[in-house]
């Protein structure tokens, strides 16, 4: 059983306070290039561990100094990796979100191990090219959901592209959870960024306002003509 508390969050946060090395990004799958260690995504910048993400075997990740840590990944649910050419995105965002794991079942579970204890912000990038119900959840509470409908606007936007939650890790695990309710799971990516003395103490304040946020749907229209995303 793990033990964290889990707050959703639908406003966007800047990362606070200073990461250590038990911070750490990953990009599933390298079909379309890695982010480079410059690039921050919506958490921190840092190395990109660069995974295929095999289902079931425990990777090795390394923190945003390109060091190793002692947290791991395991991936279940997803059996396929692809790829695909957005025609709205390139650079770095390209890199993250234009390759991904794919799953034909209900759930990709992402669970680590070995974690530094203390809260984390979690982004999770799970992102189709046409509009998709999409739900992350983290440590298999129900009250942890955050529900969005995919889509691109031109840039990385919590609620459109990619999914945050507050974690406070107890035990060193973590899972977070991805679904696309009737439809198959797909992430790009993960960021975990440790939030060390005030930075967290702060967070946790802000937690309750956050959480009630958290449960409201964004329906986000991203077909601004005919044809502009493919599938729609």
């Amino acid at each position: 059983m793990r033990h964290a508390r889990s707050i959703a969050l639908a406003a966007a946060l800047s990362a606070a306070g200073s990461a250590t090395a038990q911070s750490t990004n990953i990009d599933f799958n390298n079909q379309r290039g890695v982010p480079t260690a410059g690039y921050a995504a919506a958490g921190l910048p840092g190395v990109w561990n660069a995974l295929l993400g095999p289902e079931g075997v425990a990777e090795s990740l390394v923190g945003l100094d390109g060091l190793s840590i002692t947290a791991t990944i395991t991936q279940t649910g997803a059996a396929a990796i692809d790829g695909f050419d957005h025609p709205m995105m390139d650079g770095e965002v390209a890199a993250l979100l234009e390759d991904r794991l794919l799953s034909f079942f209900p759930t990709i579970n992402l669970d680590f191990e070995g974690l530094d204890n203390g809260l984390y912000q979690v982004f999770t990038y799970a992102f189709s090219r046409s509009p998709r119900d999409a739900r992350v959840t983290i440590n298999d509470d129900p009250a942890t959901a955050f529900d969005y409908i995919t889509g691109w606007t031109g840039a990385l936007e919590l609620g459109v592209n990619y999914a945050m939650h507050i974690a406070d890790v107890v035990d060193g695990s973590l899972r977070i959870s991805i679904d696309f309710p009737g439809d198959d799971p797909v992430v790009q990516g993960v960021q975990l960024v440790l939030v060390p003395g005030p930075g967290a103490a702060a967070l946790l304040l802000v937690g309750g306002y956050f959480s009630a946020v958290g449960k409201r749907r964004r329906r986000i229209t991203t077909c601004r003509a005919p044809g502009t995303l493919s599938g729609c």
